[in-house]
């Protein structure tokens, strides 16, 4: 679970997002999100403007192909979900870029 909390940070960052102790709400839209309320890992609606954002950079994914095979073929991401997959490319996109 760290390492979930310390990649959510991470890409939090990549997207300009504020990280603090506890989620705060203007006018019902959060402002600011708790570490463990970042939710990349396992929501397409928190993952997709990440790899939109990535592809905007042009940044090279060294494995382009891996969003189009299966997921019992990607190796060392053996039977893992997509967005499991996509998820760590972003993570290893991002941690390229800084």
């Amino acid at each position: 679970m760290k390492d979930i909390i310390e990649n959510n940070c991470l890409i939090a960052e990549f997207m300009g997002v504020n990280v603090g102790e506890y989620t705060t709400y203007e006018e019902e839209s959060p402002t600011q999100y708790a570490p463990g309320d970042l939710k990349y890992h396992e929501s397409w609606d928190w993952l997709m403007p990440v790899c939109h954002k990535i592809a905007l950079m042009n940044c090279e994914i060294e494995n382009t192909d891996i969003l189009m095979m299966p997921a019992w073929e990607f190796g060392s991401l053996e039977l893992c979900s997509p967005i499991d997959a996509v998820y760590e490319a972003a993570i290893e996109s991002i941690r390229r870029m800084t």
